[in-house]
């Protein structure tokens, strides 16, 4: 897919002809700051960023869990990793859970949780800001996919933060925007932006701390 190609505040912005928009990391990669969550599908190490052009009012990214138990596994928090590439601000974001079906996320969430918080402008796309959201999120048995959405109009420059290392296990990472007719996995497009992506920084932190969820525990199980 064509492409142009922009330097702003030092990280390379891949404007396709769709609406996706990649920051790509300028310098070497370093660990988020204020890392969180106790279920990661990323390895801890920022390489990118996934956002969408500001003509878009709704974009949304999610990645696959599955909780192997047979009963329900209630999520305390989910947290998620963001650049922003121009304008420090507050940003609006939703954190949302969508079933699995046999093309990927279902058309219509079945949870949704309103997320908010500062992310900082950077220079580069090699780190980020981790906003934590409290949430009531039940994962059923089974496969789910949980991520975020927000507005690009009113976020303008928002990315979450991704992760393109092949020692990552693929987590299905899915999007769509207001324009989108579905759901397109990363991996599957032919836009270059998404080239070896591996997952995002969306991570899990369940009430108790069941062995049973996809992902690397990624710090010591906290008590209720």
């Amino acid at each position: 897919m064509p492409f142009r190609k922009f330097l702003l505040l030092g990280l390379c912005v891949l404007l396709p002809e769709g609406s996706v928009v990649a920051a790509e990391a300028a310098s070497e990669a370093e660990r988020p700051r204020e890392p969180c969550g106790e279920y990661q599908r990323d390895d801890g190490t920022v390489e990118t960023g996934f956002g969408f052009v500001p003509t878009q009012a709704s974009g949304t990214y999610v990645q696959v869990f599955e909780n192997r138990s047979e009963d329900p596994v209630t999520i305390r928090e989910v947290c998620a990793c963001f650049i922003k590439s121009r304008g420090e601000q507050e940003v609006d974001f939703d954190i949302v859970a969508y079933r699995a079906t046999e093309s990927g996320p279902s058309a219509i969430p079945f949870y949704v949780a309103k997320g908010q918080g500062s992310v900082a402008a950077r220079r580069s796309a090699d780190a980020g800001d981790f906003l934590t959201t409290p949430t009531e999120l039940v994962l059923p048995p089974g496969r789910s996919y949980v991520g975020v959405r927000w507005d690009p109009s009113a976020n303008r420059f928002l990315h979450v933060c991704a992760d393109s290392s092949e020692a990552v296990e693929s987590s299905q990472v899915y999007y769509r925007d207001g324009a989108s007719k579905g759901w397109t996995e990363t991996t599957a497009s032919r836009d270059p932006i998404f080239r070896n992506n591996r997952a995002i920084f969306v991570r899990l932190s369940p009430q108790a701390a069941p062995q049973s969820i996809s992902g690397t525990a990624s710090s010591p199980p906290r008590p209720r």
